[in-house]
């Protein structure tokens, strides 16, 4: 069975190893990107299975992020979580068209691979 790729937008490198050694430990490949910027370049690049990412990151926002990885061919259809530290509902429902799942950091690991696993098919 081919693993299934996970794009971890994260600018905090904590947080990235943390969720990197979980889902890897659960049979996920990860990728990591720092930022949003990188995040659209990899997602011109590859298609994933699932991302996941922070909101509040330096050169650019998760929200604006995932809106132009929505609008490209690759990942178009890919489903997003979003994980930050403040969950700011004004920002989840312009997002909301775009977003599959949310949750506040610290995520609970168990609702997260729960969340992946009904989220890829």
């Amino acid at each position: 069975m081919e693993k299934k790729t996970i794009l971890i937008i994260e600018d905090d490198l904590e947080v990235c190893t943390v969720l990197k050694d979980y889902l890897s430990s659960k049979g996920y490949a990860v990728i990591l990107a720092h930022d949003g910027l990188t995040g659209i370049q990899k997602c011109r690049l590859q298609v994933f299975d699932a991302i996941i990412t922070d909101i509040r990151m330096p050169k650019m926002e998760g929200n604006h992020a995932v809106e132009a990885i929505k609008d490209s061919t690759l990942n178009k259809q890919t489903p997003v979580i979003v994980l930050s530290g403040t969950l700011n509902v004004d920002l989840l429902q312009i997002m909301k068209r775009h977003i599959s799942r949310a949750f506040t950091k610290p995520v609970d690991f168990d609702k997260l691979e729960g969340a992946l696993q009904e989220l890829i098919k």
